[in-house]
């Protein structure tokens, strides 16, 4: 007999998550009070760790989704078998009501879903601004590292290169002058992208909001111009050189930028890094006569 009793209250509590799921998959709130009212669990979980929660963003079912969210004991923060919540669901597939119905009944937007990401990264990969702006207006977190050493910016820069994504992002707090554990900065690690000239735009905006254009990797002793001037790209070398590269940097073989430019055989570089760099060298002499009063000699 308990045996037939136990297997009769499982029966009840399917039967009951069915009517659930069913009433929250055609939106249909009167539905889901009647489920409520006969005991249903509001927190099941369904296939691949899925509640009404991620079923209802999914769905599209805000009526439903608003009813629930402002129930007792819901766990607006579940997490399916992969990770994800009702909120970086909402966030992946861009469904900017639910986003904010759920943020609005408390959803954090820093709970940690898969790679140790939080919703930021997802609204950056998607180049949805006004998902990105909408979540960071709730709290979200924009210097959060995740298991491949990305932040945020890091996936605005580098993976989808988009100006006003990473402009969002560096006003909302994002470190310019991040370094991945390669430990070079993300300025650096931006003219090295094959696909450079695509990433100028992006690279300007970073520049324009603080990233360091004199920053020094650990390994080779390396600055961004020497990066730009191995790759051979005139327009990032140019621009770098504008807002205050130093020419002269050497690095750990103590080379300079044109010796950099010169070795890798990019013309145009070299061109530019001989001009300035010559001038660099004859100003500083002038400043030295100017300091010591002595002439400088004849050429």
């Amino acid at each position: 007999m308990v045996g037939f009793g136990s297997s009769r209250g499982k029966a009840k509590n399917n039967q009951l998550a069915d009517i659930l799921r069913t009433a929250v998959e055609i939106n249909n709130v009167q539905a889901l009070k009647h489920a409520i009212r006969m005991g249903a669990n509001l927190n099941h979980e369904f296939r691949n760790g899925y509640t009404v929660l991620h079923i209802a963003v999914e769905r599209g079912s805000n009526d439903v989704l608003k009813y629930l969210c402002a129930m007792d004991h819901i766990a607006i923060d579940a997490h399916t078998h992969l990770l994800m919540t009702p909120l970086s669901i909402a966030v992946q597939e861009n469904k900017l009501v639910a986003a904010q119905i759920l943020m609005g009944y408390g959803a954090d937007p820093n709970t940690p879903i898969v790679f140790e990401q939080n919703v930021v990264h997802v609204a950056a990969h998607n180049q949805n601004h006004t998902m990105l702006h909408e979540v960071i207006t709730n709290g979200a977190e924009v210097n959060i590292i995740d298991c491949f050493d990305q932040s945020p910016l890091s996936i605005s820069i580098l993976m989808v290169p988009n100006r006003r994504i990473t402009r969002i992002l560096l006003e909302a707090g994002a470190d310019p002058n991040f370094k991945s554990k390669s430990n070079m900065s993300i300025l650096t690690e931006a003219i090295l992208t094959e696909n450079v000239f695509h990433h100028f735009k992006v690279i300007r905006t970073l520049i324009e909001y603080g990233a360091n254009v004199n920053d020094v990797d650990e390994i080779k002793r390396e600055t961004p111009l020497h990066k730009a001037a191995a790759v051979g790209n005139a327009t990032i070398l140019i621009y770098l050189i504008e807002r205050g590269a130093n020419l002269l940097s050497v690095n750990v073989y103590g080379q300079t930028p044109l010796d950099v430019a010169r070795m890798h055989g990019h013309e145009r570089c070299t061109e530019i890094l001989t001009f300035l760099e010559e001038n660099a060298i004859e100003e500083e002499l002038r400043m030295l006569e100017a300091k010591h009063g002595r002439e400088l000699p004849d050429k």
